[in-house]
C-alpha cells in the first residue's frame, strides 16, 4: 500500500479483535484478540506485536514469519477489523 494510505490507516490497540485470513495456512486464519501487552498470539507464527500498526503492517510481519517457518511457502495474509473501524480498511481497496 502507498505510504500516505498506510500513515491514515486506523492502528490496531489492546484489546482489538481481528480477523486473520491465511489463504495458504487454514491453521491461522480466525478470529483474534490483541492482548493487553499489544501482541496477537497466533498458531503457527508464535506471538506478533500488532499495538501501534496497521492491518497492513501486521500482514507483512505475520507473512514474514510465516516464511520463516516455510521458506518454500509464499503465503498470503490479510488483516481485518471487524465492526466499524473495517469501514476505513475495505475502503481502501
Amino acid at each position: 500500500a502507498p505510504p500516505s494510505l498506510i500513515s491514515t490507516a486506523p492502528r490496531l490497540a489492546a484489546e482489538d479483535r481481528v480477523r486473520v485470513i491465511a489463504f495458504d495456512e487454514p491453521r491461522l486464519s480466525g478470529e483474534y484478540r490483541v492482548s493487553r501487552r499489544g501482541v496477537l498470539d497466533l498458531p503457527v507464527v508464535g506471538a506478533v506485536a500488532a499495538a501501534d500498526r496497521t492491518p497492513y503492517e501486521v500482514e507483512r510481519m505475520i507473512e514474514a514469519e510465516l516464511r520463516r517457518a516455510s521458506p518454500r511457502q509464499d503465503s498470503i495474509v490479510a488483516v481485518e477489523l471487524p465492526g466499524a473501524r473495517e469501514a476505513f480498511h475495505t475502503a481502501l481497496r
